[in-house]
């Protein structure tokens, strides 16, 4: 048994090893882009709500506005 017969033994480990490693650098990227999609998914939301509320905050200031100067134009 020789250097030579050891170095061939452990080459199927090492590709096992390798592998294994791959496998899980390959996870921890499925697991981040997973957790992207859902952290912009939900900024999205929140963007959206937040849209809708302001818009419907400046619809009510100038329909205020507007049944003011009616207002003044009708007396």
């Amino acid at each position: 048994m020789g250097l030579k017969y050891l170095a061939f033994k452990n080459r199927g480990q090492i590709s096992l090893e390798l592998g294994v490693l791959v496998l899980a650098v390959v996870m921890v990227a499925v697991f981040a882009g997973y957790l992207y999609i859902q952290s912009t998914l939900e900024s999205a939301v929140k963007i959206n709500q937040t849209a809708n509320g302001t818009v419907g905050i400046y619809n009510s200031a100038v329909n205020r506005i507007t049944e003011s100067v009616g207002n003044l134009s009708n007396n």
